[in-house]
């Protein structure tokens, strides 16, 4: 029975622990003045911060039905569409290596 107790204390500690590195990741991100997100290999956005809702203009909700092109318009779609690509290949990407 002690390690039952002890396996669910220990387990309210690490989640804890966790949600305070989370409220404190989430106040750092938001407390930059320029636009920061996190998106995976399929270009879905899995974490932002509030400085892209405002410069945007969409909600949170609409954010998370968007990829990383939806925001640009023109030959800026496939410049970044293109950049987003050479990272997943390479690592890095650098405006003189995508033409």
């Amino acid at each position: 029975m002690a390690a039952i107790h002890r396996d669910i204390t220990e387990r309210m500690r690490v989640e804890d622990a966790l949600r305070e590195e989370k409220a404190f990741t989430e106040a750092a991100l938001n407390s930059l003045q320029d636009v920061f997100y996190v998106f995976d290999l399929n270009g879905r956005f899995l974490r932002w911060n509030k400085s892209l809702s405002a410069v945007t203009g969409y909600s949170d909700k609409e954010i998370s039905t968007k990829k990383p092109a939806d925001f640009f318009l023109g030959e800026d779609v496939q410049s970044i569409s293109n950049a987003i690509e050479m990272v997943v290949k390479n690592g890095t990407a650098r405006r003189q290596d995508m033409g």
